[in-house]
Order: structure tokens, then C-alpha cells, then sequence
């Protein structure tokens, strides 16, 4: 449990990095789409969401804890995949020199950590499946018999 607390406050920790990158990306792009994810995962307080996973885990209630995990995970991959399209578009549209823009290498970065965060999310849901799993197939220890 100590261990999945601390990659759970880990992946806290990159969300929030991430967040702080999506932010400086949009200052030095001002492209909309980030804009708007950087905005939806401010509104949607992933930070506190996940706090509160990691606060079901450290109470032991681990089913809850995966349901948290696997909200986040969806969230993540949704704004993953909106900012993986637009990089796309940009792209496509190129800027004629064939040059690697160096905001592009720091998008296609953001976006590895974000999926990630999101593998260790999903890896960590197999996980606790899995231990309840093998807790569920072991008998339950009888209680010793008063004296």
C-alpha cells in the first residue's frame, strides 16, 4: 500500500507538471486547443482528483481508489488524443524547411508523459485488481479461540 501511495503522489505530481507545461506551451503558442484542454483540466480539478485517489488508498479502499484511477485515465486520454490531433494538423501544414519546430518537441514530450502517466494509471488498476483477486480466492484465518 506505502508503495502504490507513492507512485500515486508521483503521478500527482506529473499532472500537475504537465498542467504547468500545457500553460507555458499556450503562452509561447497561443493556440487554442491547448487553451481549452489546459482550461478543462484546470475545471475539472485533477489535482484534487487525484489527491482523493490517493487518499482512498492510503484508507485502504483500494476498489474506489481503481474507479478514481480509471476516471483520471480516461480524462488524460481525452485531452491526450485532442492535443495528439492538433499536433497533427500542424504537422501536416508544416512549415515548409522540413526543420523540427523546437515547441513541437516539447508538445510530442508533453504528450509521451501524459500517456505515461496514463499506462501507470491503467498498470496500477490491473494491479489492485489482481490483489483483490487473490485475496478473494484465499480462505479467511479463523479467529483464535478465547482462553
Amino acid at each position: 500500500m506505502t508503495e502504490a501511495n507513492r507512485q500515486q503522489t508521483d503521478t500527482a505530481s506529473d499532472v500537475r507538471w504537465i498542467q504547468e507545461d500545457l500553460g507555458h506551451y499556450f503562452a509561447r503558442t497561443e493556440k487554442a486547443p491547448f487553451k481549452e484542454v489546459l482550461d478543462d483540466m484546470r475545471e475539472s480539478k485533477i489535482d484534487m482528483g487525484m489527491e482523493d485517489v490517493r487518499g482512498r488508498l492510503q484508507d485502504n479502499h483500494s476498489y474506489l481508489a481503481t474507479e478514481g484511477a480509471k476516471q483520471w485515465s480516461g480524462k488524460l486520454t481525452e485531452w491526450a488524443k485532442k492535443l495528439e490531433g492538433e499536433l497533427k494538423k500542424d504537422q501536416q501544414g508544416g512549415d515548409g524547411d522540413g526543420s523540427p519546430n523546437p515547441e513541437d518537441e516539447d508538445f510530442e514530450f508533453m504528450l509521451r508523459v501524459m500517456k505515461m502517466v496514463q499506462q501507470q494509471q491503467d498498470l496500477r488498476s490491473r494491479t489492485r485488481a489482481l490483489e483483490q483477486f487473490r485475496r478473494s480466492t484465499q480462505p479467511n484465518p479463523q479467529p483464535a479461540p478465547n482462553p
